[in-house]
């Protein structure tokens, strides 16, 4: 049965918001879904086994038109001069630790951090979990300060000490990622000289004029090679993610949550990945940010 043209926007929209499509065109309507589990599970109750067409969404996706979308949506953000105070930092913590199972829903993490009211029926970690992550992020963003070993550590500390016997400290041990023997970690006693190379790489400056696309680049790039030395023995990810982010904010872009429909495809190529792949990552963050910059826009329109 056909659905009726409002229908289909209101589908879209619910969709397009939680990240399980992208809408890349609304006149005429162009649209791609985003695969995941979930959706698989939710079409295969109604219509039997289904087949994705296009499982990755950086396959599907023309990077130059991406990237001419992603100028088009920040030029219209930096007109609105927002300020970092309603970044949706809320959001970012929620999804950010969602990554790596914390069970606070979105309102519950809300909740939280406004009223410092925790979930009854939550675990306790859970809970202190975000509070720590939070406290952390307040200290690390809009620091001014070059990204250094020395701040590193002090957001690790801070992020993870509620939960790990090595909180701000560089392991001093081989790890293995859990589920997944294709991550490579490399040997504990190579971590100086890969960190040296890591902080001299991330500090190199940004040409006069940066665009959004070569933010993001470079901010995907530390993403992947910090999580790829994996320099402590829990964090690690969640440590990424707010090196990506400080990234953003200190060149002017939003502070970006990722939609629980992008999960799998994140993990796909980060943690579970089976061979490292910039490229790939870095379409899919842009392809995040782009969302997300959208939304900051739309929201803008109608204050």
């Amino acid at each position: 049965m056909p659905f009726k043209a409002k229908t289909v926007s209101g589908i879209l929209s619910q969709l397009s918001k939680h990240g399980f499509a992208v809408v890349e065109s609304r006149k005429p309507l162009e649209c791609r879904i985003v695969h995941s589990r979930f959706l698989e599970r939710l079409a295969g109750q109604f219509f039997g086994k289904v087949e994705a067409a296009c499982p990755q969404i950086v396959d599907c996706i023309e990077e130059q038109k991406l990237n001419s979308m992603l100028e088009k949506e920040f030029s219209a953000f930096k007109r609105l001069e927002k300020e970092a105070a309603t970044f949706d930092e809320i959001g970012f913590i929620h999804s950010s630790l969602s990554l790596e199972g914390n069970t606070l829903t979105l309102s519950e993490t809300e909740k939280l951090i406004k009223q410092n009211i925790p979930p009854s029926s939550k675990p306790f970690k859970d809970a202190q979990e975000v509070l720590d992550y939070k406290k952390a992020l307040d200290n690390f963003l809009y620091s001014d300060e070059p990204l250094s070993e020395k701040n590193i550590l002090k957001f690790h500390l801070s992020a993870m000490s509620s939960l790990n016997f090595g909180a701000g400290k560089f392991r001093i041990q081989n790890v293995r990622i859990k589920g997944n023997p294709n991550f490579k970690t490399p040997d504990w006693k190579e971590l100086p000289d890969l960190l040296k190379n890591f902080f001299e790489l991330v500090s190199e400056p940004f040409p006069k004029k940066v665009h959004a696309t070569q933010t993001v680049e470079k901010a995907a790039l530390m993403h992947n090679e910090f999580q790829r030395i994996h320099p402590f023995i829990d964090g690690n990810s969640r440590t990424s993610r707010a090196i990506f982010t400080r990234i953003l904010i200190q060149n002017r872009l939003p502070l970006i949550k990722i939609p629980i429909g992008f999960f799998d495809q994140y993990m796909n190529l980060t943690k579970l990945s089976q061979e490292r792949d910039d490229r790939k990552f870095a379409i899919l963050m842009k392809l995040i940010v782009l969302e997300n910059l959208k939304i900051a826009n739309r929201k803008t329109e109608f204050e």
